[in-house]
């Protein structure tokens, strides 16, 4: 039960609005001198200007009044990381969270910048959510992991970052999870983001701008995520994936544990159909990351028609210096690109430089356009021409590029004798057919 003194200082304070409203003398009503319609419209706007300005100032003071009553409900004796735990049982599977989170009704109960993790499933953002999203990541200083999902569409904010976002500093963030059907979200957040204590990045919608790490200064140290031992695996389909491999995340929930933040990783997917210029830019991007970062590489195409075979640059081979594998899937053209790979150049030395030096494994098994003759090409001019004179293959011997590990040619395209050849030519020696295959032969000897 209210207090008379609370009780008399509201009535009071009501009291005081009104008199100080009456005092201005912009509501008394017009003189019988100047009876206008005109003085009577500014009569009635002065009024409704006046009763706009009390209920303002009456909810003003109703708020105050309020949370001043919040300071002594009983769940501020409750310990800071109970009081997460319990934020973090209600939004896991909230089908409402996007309201809940717009009320901060929750945030205000509490110490925010006590808060170590946060994780929403299904949060429908909208704009102004967003925005109030954004001034609770400010209020946690000391987020350590991050992870937000949503798949059903929402709309995107109606703002790109800009000086009306500043930027977020999570100095303590390790973790970061997000996935969005639009990509305006997802790269919103890694805009604003500012952190260097980052091990594991994952997201699932962002743009084709995210090598650009002008605009996505939480890239600025994205190599530190690759592990030692680790390496790039790129896929180019209709959008492009890039992960770590092995990357460190799960396929149905994404660790947000302790115990599950010891390995460093990221993956980021474009969802948005890719241009080959987008392609090429991020391929530069990667090849940025140094010459002991190994890049796997395949290559596919989803629009399914002889019309919309994807045509692969030769332009490709002067990125990726450290490509170790290439897979070419389906309605895919790279003959013109096989044929360059099997060219070297002389550089200023003298010495050989040959396209992708690393290539070890090379998977055309999918392929439904490379031609027979571009292969066996390539076998001769990159790995050695076993026609030529013994001594001009021993010459060359040591500026060629390493033998292949895994060779993998289209069924049925090459006859039992070229198949042979080139299998002998490209293959380390350990992986070689014995002898051509023909019936009742096995692939390295026979039955």
């Amino acid at each position: 039960m209210e207090s008379r003194t609370t009780v008399a200082n509201v009535v009071k304070a009501a009291f005081s609005m009104l008199v100080r409203h009456a005092d201005r003398g912009d509501t008394a009503l017009p003189h019988d001198s100047s009876p206008s319609i005109l003085a009577f419209d500014n009569h009635i706007h002065a009024i409704e200007s006046l009763m706009a300005s009390l209920v303002t100032e009456a909810n003003d003071h109703l708020s105050t009044i309020k949370q001043t009553r919040n300071k002594f409900a009983p769940i501020h004796v409750l310990p800071d990381e109970l009081l997460v735990n319990i934020w973090l049982l209600c939004v896991e599977d909230a089908s409402q969270v996007d309201e809940r989170l717009h009320s901060l009704a929750l945030w205000e109960s509490f110490n925010a910048p006590q808060l170590r993790a946060l994780r929403i499933n299904e949060l429908q953002f909208d704009a102004q959510t967003f925005q109030g999203f954004l001034d609770l990541l400010r209020s946690s200083p000391n987020l350590e992991i991050l992870l937000l999902k949503s798949t059903t569409p929402a709309e995107a904010p109606s703002e790109t970052p800009s000086n009306n976002n500043s930027p977020i500093h999570l100095p303590r963030l390790r973790a970061l999870y997000l996935f969005f059907p639009l990509s305006a979200l997802c790269d919103d957040l890694l805009h604003l983001i500012r952190t260097d204590s980052l091990r594991q990045l994952l997201g699932g919608s962002a743009s084709f701008n995210f090598w650009k790490t002008s605009r996505f200064p939480i890239l600025d140290n994205i190599k530190s995520l690759i592990p030692p031992t680790g390496a790039i695996d790129l896929h180019y389909n209709k959008g492009i994936d890039i992960a770590t491999d092995p990357h460190p995340f799960h396929a149905i929930e994404w660790p947000y544990y302790d115990s599950d933040l010891t390995t460093n990783g990221f993956a980021l997917t474009s969802t948005s159909s890719a241009e080959m210029r987008d392609f090429l830019d991020i391929a530069q991007w990667i090849s940025g990351f140094g010459m002991h970062t190994v890049v796997n590489l395949e290559l596919s195409n989803s629009w399914w028609g002889r019309a919309d075979i994807r045509e692969i640059p030769p332009a490709l081979l002067h990125h990726l210096p450290t490509l170790r594998t290439l897979k070419i899937r389906q309605w895919v053209n790279v003959n013109e690109l096989l044929v360059q790979l099997g060219r070297p150049e002389r550089g200023s030395s003298g010495s050989l430089q040959w396209p992708w030096p690393r290539l070890v494994n090379l998977s055309l098994e999918d392929s439904d356009t490379t031609e027979a003759h571009v292969i066996i090409d390539l076998a001769r001019s990159r790995w050695g021409d076993p026609s030529k004179h013994q001594s001009d293959v021993k010459s060359v011997k040591e500026e060629r590029p390493a033998k292949l590990k895994s060779l993998g040619t289209p069924i049925g395209l090459l006859n039992i004798t070229d198949k042979y050849l080139v299998e002998t030519l490209a293959l380390e020696e350990a992986l070689r057919p014995t002898r051509p295959v023909f019936p009742g032969v096995s692939e390295f000897g026979f039955r």
